[in-house]
């Protein structure tokens, strides 16, 4: 039976943001296993009030 992949997810994001203020956060994921990690999906949820601008190689999937 083959072990299924072991991975880490670390979200790092500033602690407050004001009004109208931009901000960035990151995902830093990585594989401590030994095997292949494939078809991995990321989904976070943006807080209430706030506005998805953009992200390179990311999908927005509803509002």
């Amino acid at each position: 039976m083959q072990q299924p992949p072991e991975v880490q997810l670390l979200k790092v994001a500033p602690a407050t943001a004001f009004p109208n203020q931009q901000f960035n956060y990151t995902f830093f994921v990585t594989n401590t296993g030994i095997v292949t990690a494939a078809g991995l999906v990321l989904s976070d949820t943006i807080p209430t009030g706030a506005t998805f601008i953009e992200a390179p190689g990311a999908t927005l999937v509803g509002n």
